[in-house]
């Protein structure tokens, strides 16, 4: 049953990977690509659905509580509802960065749900310090950065898609967006090489992932103004970003899973 579960939470979470990747940027004249990504949409539905059903039906079982599948839930739902509100009620804009939100958090959930299912790793009590209490704060400060970043970017580009915002408005927020992502580069970065340094044996493999996946994208965003392929750059941005996020997250869970030791 554990196994059945964990494979369908690992579905779920690359089919809404792709659906990032492939959504963000979807050619709205190839009706085809449109269609298979509804019926992707569709079977996401239904494996969260089901997802959902596992752990309330077989709770002990699984070990799951329902709060996670619960929330999981709600944010399918969340989405299906502004797909239809999409025809009458949002603006295009509104939508689409709705969408890459909900993506973001259907992901995000996905991902705490496979770290909640997977082999839990007991750290020494020494390691309980006022230092693990700042790296804490640290984390979770990084962690709101990057949502920040990413919620900023989606803004960004479901406003430029329709055109919207004058030129100088767009010049102004993409200076911010800008400058944004060097500041969240650095906060990021400096954690990144924090728990490098003293914490590698709690999230040492959490460090070394944000790391590597900051300088690709830094080196995507020198890309994009030299090559000709700016659709597939804008690609692989996006998937970094979400990669970034979800590193950020499993340093968090990594550090949150040491506890106090009894009096």
């Amino acid at each position: 049953m554990k196994n059945t579960y964990r494979c369908l939470i690992g579905i779920s979470f690359l089919l809404t990977l792709a659906l990032i990747v492939v959504g963000a940027y979807l050619l709205a004249e190839k009706a085809w690509i449109e269609m298979m990504y509804a019926y992707a949409v569709s079977t996401l539905g239904l494996l969260i659905l089901v997802l959902f059903l596992m752990s309330l039906f077989f709770q002990e079982t699984l070990k799951q509580s329902l709060w996670l599948p619960s929330l999981l839930l709600i944010t399918v739902v969340f989405q299906a509802l502004l797909g239809m509100w999409a025809v009458t009620k949002l603006p295009a804009p509104v939508t689409a960065a709705g969408h890459l939100y909900g993506a973001m958090t259907t992901l995000s959930l996905l991902w705490l749900l496979w770290l909640f299912q997977s082999k839990q790793i007991k750290y020494s009590a020494s390691l309980f310090t006022s230092s693990l209490l700042r790296i804490r704060l640290m984390a979770g400060v990084a962690l709101l950065a990057v949502i920040i970043q990413i919620a900023l970017g989606g803004w960004i580009s479901a406003y430029d898609e329709y055109r919207i915002l004058d030129n100088h408005a767009l010049t102004v927020v993409r200076m911010l967006y800008r400058d944004g992502a060097v500041a969240v580069s650095l906060l990021v970065g400096g954690f990144g090489i924090w728990l490098l340094a003293f914490w590698r044996g709690v999230a040492g493999k959490a460090a070394v992932i944000i790391l590597i996946l900051l300088f690709i994208q830094w080196t995507l965003i020198v890309l994009n103004g030299v090559v000709t392929l700016p659709l597939m750059v804008a690609k692989a941005h996006i998937l970094g970003a979400s990669l970034l996020l979800l590193a950020v997250i499993a340093a968090n869970y990594r550090l949150w899973r040491v506890h106090k030791p009894l009096e």
